[in-house]
């Protein structure tokens, strides 16, 4: 078992990422149980160095702690602090190498070592994919004691993946404190590459996102779903599953502001002349709204020039459209008549950029 568990890891990367029933997955985002000092553990946490040994960086990150959630707080702020995401590796589309097993090798010492290789390199280079972070995370939570596993599944972070369940591509962690499974992803927490318009990764941006600390099962789903039924506790798998694969598209970067009120699927069924009501409960100011669709879209208001640098063009300014909408304090509400049968998805611009896309079907 433990061969094929290792193998299913061979093509995770991050795209831009067994219990009891009776233990409990929901908690309120950023939950701090016992109300910790996390900035304080953070701070701590940020100025230990390493030096070459994985269980003597463990222990100076949870020696002064004596609860498991000071402890896998100080690992998980240590990782997103000091491990880049290596965005060439994806960008050269290459695959990690895990080790040949024959039937004549001792194929756990086997794996250990690579592990262990694996790691020492994650750490002399200070990068990683998915498959290093969680790995890591793992590993020196087991040094502290701490019960956790790695988790394996689907991620969502295009517009086209709306009905779909996304890559099967990434891995992260839960951890076991108190009889309760908490979710942490030290890979998307870390920080976020640039694409460019050919796709390719530019460049990782260090920058902290604490909504991949401790996140609830109903936030998590909005772009993470495990591949094994067990981790889904809070509702029955099969509808977990569905309503996972039928969550609107929400730009990545924006996910942790950002609360669809309306509608309450990404697949939206109408009639020509029906209208479509959104409201959004949105973090930050908005002060335009625009909708694109598969029939009509807003030119992008700019030029793009040597692939990198935009020019904002006033004649192609003049050609966009704004939607009327309403807001009452961070919510925001406009609606869409649908008027043409061929209708198949909405894209929601805030500030001209694309960040949420519904599928609609046309009904008679």
């Amino acid at each position: 078992m433990k061969i094929l568990f290792q193998v299913t890891l061979l093509f995770f990367h991050l795209s831009f990422l067994a219990q009891t029933d009776s233990t409990t997955f929901d908690l309120p985002i950023n939950e701090n149980p016992k109300g910790f000092n996390y900035r304080k553990i953070d701070s701590l946490a940020r100025t230990v160095t390493y030096k070459n040994n994985l269980k003597q960086l463990t222990s100076e990150l949870t020696r002064n702690y004596s609860s498991e959630f000071e402890k896998s707080r100080a690992i998980f702020i240590w990782i997103s602090h000091n491990i880049g995401y290596d965005y060439k590796f994806i960008n050269k589309k290459k695959k990690t190498k895990y080790p040949k097993c024959r039937k004549k090798d001792n194929c756990d010492l086997k794996w250990a070592k690579w592990e262990d290789d694996h790691l020492a390199r994650v750490l002399s280079k200070k990068i990683a994919i998915c498959d290093g972070y969680s790995r890591l995370f793992k590993r020196m939570c087991d040094y502290a004691g701490i019960q956790n596993s790695i988790v394996t599944g689907y991620t969502k972070n295009e517009p086209y993946h709306v009905g779909k369940m996304g890559e099967l591509n990434h891995a992260w962690n839960v951890v076991l404190i108190d009889g309760n499974y908490y979710y942490v992803d030290a890979t998307w927490a870390a920080g976020y590459c640039i694409e460019r318009e050919d796709k390719k990764l530019e460049k990782f941006v260090s920058r902290y996102n604490d909504f991949y600390w401790l996140t609830p099962m109903d936030k998590l789903s909005r772009n993470h779903f495990p591949k094994d039924s067990i981790w889904v506790k809070h509702t029955p798998y099969k509808i977990a599953k569905e309503i996972y694969k039928n969550t609107a598209f929400i730009k990545s970067s924006e996910i942790p502001h950002l609360d669809i009120l309306q509608p309450d699927s990404g697949i939206v069924t109408a009639k020509v002349s029906d209208t479509i009501r959104f409201a959004i409960n949105y973090k930050k100011n908005v002060h335009r709204f625009q909708i694109n669709t598969n029939l009509k879209s807003n030119p992008k208001p700019w030029r793009t020039i040597k692939k990198k640098n935009k020019i904002w063009d006033e004649e192609l300014m003049k050609k966009q459209k704004y939607v009327d909408f309403k807001n009452d304090g961070s919510i925001y509400t406009f609606e869409y008549i649908v008027d043409d049968k061929r209708l198949r998805h909405i894209d929601i611009l805030f500030e001209y950029q694309p960040i949420l896309r519904f599928n609609v079907k046309v009904i008679k």
